[in-house]
Order: structure tokens, then sequence, then C-alpha cells
């Protein structure tokens, strides 16, 4: 999502959702909750969540805007770093395609109509998993993907997982968590998936030094920041680790690293490879990482207001996905989105549907100008991934593609 100002949160008034009400209920019965919490909460709740109860969450009708909905060209220069490094690592069969939140299904779309037509014949060595827990975006995904929805009888005693036959006549399988997948060889692919996972937030005590966790708490039916009057359980996220050490405000996604962890012991044990692209920062010299916020109708918006009509966010850590990829995988990056579409050949690619579909120049330059330029999306998002150790060999002659060192643009 891209958004150019920033808003500070502020205490409410006025009108209140029942949302809100029912969280300042709860509050008031149990106290202050952390703002990992209040993300989960709002997000995924089943009944009011923002991703479970909203179908159009992306793009003109949504609240914010993603690469995959810009151009068809994002997607298919994923295919062909997908196609690029699975050669690399000897085309290994069968090959497990694994996105992560996949939005409305656009990335995989266009990935999967980019492979059919440069490599028609590897079709048939492909599997599709879909992880999404909404069943509200997985009827989208199968609309956009398959050109229909099959519904599941509700008696139906079978797994969570959900499965249709994709427009290029694969099998695509949904699942509610990454554990459901099945073990292989697997390329992962997360487009802005980890930026919407919860986050714990700190501010450090100007006069004791220490960690302080941000909650969110009620006053009378409104809702409000406040600091933690004692350590929390959370707390023990970053005490002991050096790395926040001289920060003064920090945000932290346990279940960033545990999803990290996940991946990357399947991408040691099994091969493969992950792609992660989002927004967010690396290195230590942030001293101050105070990201989280929320977005409607693509402009920023207190977090605290519509509670479950507005999506709530934060900056990707990737030092912290580095560190928990653990000791048997390599990491490339972070790079620029603008580097990695550019090495990926997004430039040509664009000439060429110019040069056949004249009519659409204007709307290509435009497209292409919002992926790449360094005010917009180019430097804003980032792209990061995760290999297996053994790939170092091969890596040290051929990185991977659009991770190249010596090409910044």
């Amino acid at each position: 999502m891209f958004c150019l100002r920033r808003v500070t949160p502020k205490l409410l008034s006025g009108v209140r959702s029942c949302f809100t009400n029912e969280l300042a209920a709860k509050i008031r019965l149990a106290g202050p909750m952390s703002v990992a919490q209040f993300m989960q909460e709002l997000l995924t709740n089943p009944a009011k969540g923002y991703y479970t109860t909203k179908e159009k969450v992306i793009g003109a009708p949504g609240d914010f805007v993603t690469s995959p909905e810009i151009s068809q060209m994002f997607g298919e220069c994923i295919a062909i770093w997908i196609i690029n490094e699975w050669r690399k690592m000897g085309s290994c069969k069968p090959l497990q395609l694994v996105e992560l939140g996949p939005g409305h299904g656009t990335l995989m779309q266009d990935v999967l109509r980019t492979i059919q037509r440069l490599v028609p014949d590897e079709m048939k060595h492909l599997n599709v998993h879909l992880v999404e827990a909404s069943q509200t975006l997985i009827k989208v995904q199968e609309a956009k993907l398959c050109g229909y929805f099959h519904q599941r009888p509700e008696s139906s005693e079978e797994t969570s997982t959900h499965q249709a036959i994709a427009k290029v006549g694969l099998p695509v399988k949904w699942h509610s968590r990454i554990g459901e997948v099945p073990k292989g060889f697997t390329f992962f692919i997360a487009n802005e998936f980890f930026d919407a996972l919860p986050v714990h937030k700190f501010i450090k005590n100007g006069d004791s030094k220490a960690w302080e966790e941000v909650l969110v708490d009620a006053q009378g039916e409104d809702l409000r920041f406040v600091k933690a009057k004692s350590r929390t359980i959370a707390n023990q996220y970053i005490e002991n680790d050096d790395f926040y050490y001289a920060m003064e405000a920090c945000e932290v996604s346990p279940r960033s690293g545990i999803i990290m962890e996940a991946i990357a012991e399947r991408i040691a044990d099994e091969g493969g490879a992950a792609l992660i692209a989002d927004y967010g920062y690396s290195g230590s010299n942030i001293k101050i990482r105070d990201t989280f916020r929320a977005f409607k109708n693509h402009e920023l918006h207190d977090p605290l207001k519509d509670v479950g009509e507005a999506d709530l966010t934060a900056d990707v850590d990737f030092d912290y996905l580095q560190r928990r990829s653990g000791p048997h995988c390599a990491t490339f990056g972070p790079v620029s989105q603008r580097q990695f579409l550019l090495q990926l050949g997004i430039q040509v690619r664009c000439n060429l549907l110019k040069d056949s579909n004249p009519e659409l120049s204007e709307e290509l330059d435009s497209s292409l100008d919002m992926l790449i330029n360094p005010g917009k999306m180019g430097t804003r998002f980032k792209f990061f991934c995760v290999f297996p150790k053994t790939m170092e060999v091969i890596h040290k002659d051929y990185p991977p593609a659009g991770f190249y060192s010596n090409k910044q643009d």
C-alpha cells in the first residue's frame, strides 16, 4: 500500500462503531490490550474483522493498492524470477508454488499465465497452494484464478483445505496456515503479507532506560494509546537482544518470526526459495521504529478510529526476518523494488507491451512510473529472498536475479 503523508493517532470523539464499543467493553473488563492483540482482533475477527468480512480491500474501491493490481508487469517479473532461480537449482520436480496472503489472487494469476507462456512444458510439474485465513478473500481469489467459487458443504468434516481447478488447468489448494501445506521443494511468495502481521510496540523510558510496551486502553467508550505500568510478557522479545539496545522505540512481530522460521526450515530441509516483497526497513542505525498506522480510502487514517473498517499495518523489519531465517539458510537484500524490477527487465517488457498496444502507452508508462519511481513505490518497497545455504557456491558467481549489488538501476 502507498501513501504520502502521516497522521498522529489521537483520542477519539464523535461517532463510534459497534465494534469500537465492544472493544472498549472488553478492555474495561480485562484491562488494556497490546497493539498486537488489537491488530489481530481488528483484522481477523471472524464476525467483524477487516480481512474476514470485506471483499473489496484492494484497488480503487478498497483502502489501498498493491503492486500486482497496478500492472501485470509486476507479476510477470516475479514469474521470470521463479523460472530463473528454479533452473539454477536444477529444476527440481515437482515444484510447489506457495503464496502467503494472496489478496485478490492477481499476482498468482499473472505468475501462472507467464510461466505457461514461457515454459509451457513445465506446467505439469507445478502444484499451487495459497495460504489464506479469510473465507471472504478465498471466494475472491477462486473467482479470479478459476472463474468460479465452489462452496464446500457446511457439514463437511474435511480439513480446512479448499481445492479448485485454475483456468490454466492446475489444481489450486487453499490452506488456513502454512503448516497445512505439504512438504516438498517449494518456492514461497509473500507480497505485502508480513506488514499485516501483529506487532508489539515499545518505547524506552527516558530515565530508567527500561522498555515500556504501548497498549490500547479505553477511556469511556473511546480508545487511546497508553504505556504499560509494569513489565509485560512481550518484553522478553527485546530485553535480551542487543540489536535493540541503542533504539528509543521499536516494533516486534513474533508471529512474523515464527512464520519466517517455518519457511526457512522447509527451504533448508526440502529445498526451494522464498521471495518477500513489502515496505520496511533494515539497519540498526534506525533509532526510532514507529510505523504502526491505518489506511482507509487510500489515505492514512487514525488506527483507533473506525475499527474494523480500515487496514492496519506496520513496516516490516527485514533485519528481524534475516535473524529468524536460521543458520542453514542464506538471505539476500532487502533491495529496492526499483532495482529488483529493473534487473528483471520490467522496462523492456513495458516497451514490448507499448509496441503491441500503442493505445495503452500512456497507461503503461504511468504504471511503470508508479512501480519504480523513487518518489513513489520504487524505493519505499523492498525485496528480500531466502535460499538454502547449499546454494552459496552457485550464488557466489550467480547471485539471485534482482539482487546484483553492482547494478543499482
